[in-house]
């Protein structure tokens, strides 16, 4: 049932695209760097149906799912629809990829509500992604359960699954509306542990509520947070300022909008802590640049090529100066 809160954030929302739920969203074909050092050939498919239940504040994915619930058969169609367009068009880079090929299942919800993805499709996809070596999907805490142990074991390639563990800051966590808290973060971590199942952990870098001269410190502590809960791999995304609510907390101090200066800061020092699980979510990293086409190129390029090594950042782990300019 949505809270009085829910109901607040999404009245804000503008009209929302319409969206067909027999066709995938978007699909994307990049490399990914192992903890190991291993590299794998990374598929990811965005795909299209029902919203999810949970209302955070910084989401602004609502924008491309569907109002009502997606229909038994559409899930499996789009994947089906979205391999046979990557693997038309993704020639087999010379290098080849020593990590094995990932597929990210990514839907703008939680792959285990059943209105967004029904489980009678369950057997169907898992047939569909046989050829990869892991399957990553997304799920909320709460939404755990023996779905996912079932899915696991159809699958012929491992299961991770991708948790937004947002901040350790318990304030701040508990305004970002995720309907959980941290204690459930750390229940659904045990539960895929004790079931074999892989955890990757997606953290925000410029979180609404944590204080300006806190951020540095509290990355540090959510990241470690994530890596005691399990998580292998431990992604920084970027808040995209833009929406209602966020407008409204910056007027009052509680949102500041990203630099690149302070993305670059929060990577680093992540990676100091961590260099072998922490990783930078470069999507759309153009538009947190004042000039990604000029001056801020450089900069923009380091930090995509520093999600392919572990090795140290230049000048002991700063970019700062990597490139002319700022942001």
């Amino acid at each position: 049932m949505p809270s009085a809160e829910d109901a607040r954030l999404r009245a804000l929302r503008p009209p929302k695209s319409v969206i067909d739920p027999w066709r995938p969203i978007d699909t994307l074909v990049e490399r990914e760097l192992l903890p190991d050092g291993r590299i794998a050939d990374s598929w990811t498919i965005f795909l299209a149906g029902r919203e999810c239940p949970f209302t955070c504040v910084f989401c602004d994915l609502w924008r491309y799912t569907t109002d009502a619930r997606t229909p038994k058969g559409a899930i499996p169609h789009q994947i089906r629809l979205a391999l046979e367009s990557l693997g038309s068009r993704h020639s087999r880079p010379s290098e080849p990829a020593t990590g094995g090929r990932i597929l990210k299942l990514y839907n703008a919800s939680n792959f285990f509500d059943a209105g967004s993805v029904p489980a009678e499709d369950d057997l169907e996809i898992a047939r569909s992604v046989a050829d990869f070596d892991k399957v990553v999907v997304e799920s909320h805490p709460k939404l755990l359960g023996r779905r996912c142990e079932e899915l696991s074991h159809r699958l012929h390639g491992e299961l991770e699954v991708a948790m937004g563990f947002e901040t350790a800051h318990p304030e701040a966590f508990r305004r970002l509306n995720k309907g959980a808290g941290l204690d459930d973060l750390k229940r659904a971590a045990d539960t895929l542990g004790n079931a074999g199942i892989g955890l990757r952990a997606f953290l925000l870098l410029g979180v609404p509520f944590v204080p300006p001269g806190q951020e540095r410190e509290w990355l540090k502590k959510s990241v470690s947070f994530a890596l005691d809960c399990g998580a292998t791999t431990v992604w920084l995304i970027p808040v995209r300022a833009g929406s209602e609510e966020l407008g409204r907390l910056q007027a009052k101090g509680e949102f500041n909008p990203l630099s690149l200066d302070r993305i670059e800061d929060g990577f680093m020092a992540c990676r100091e802590l961590a260099p072998g699980a922490v990783r930078l979510d470069t999507w759309d990293l153009d538009g947190f640049a004042d000039d990604p086409h000029g001056e801020d190129r450089e900069r923009l390029d380091l930090l995509r090529r520093l999600q392919m090594t572990l090795e140290p950042a230049p000048d002991g782990g700063s970019l700062l100066g990597a490139g002319a300019g700022g942001a």
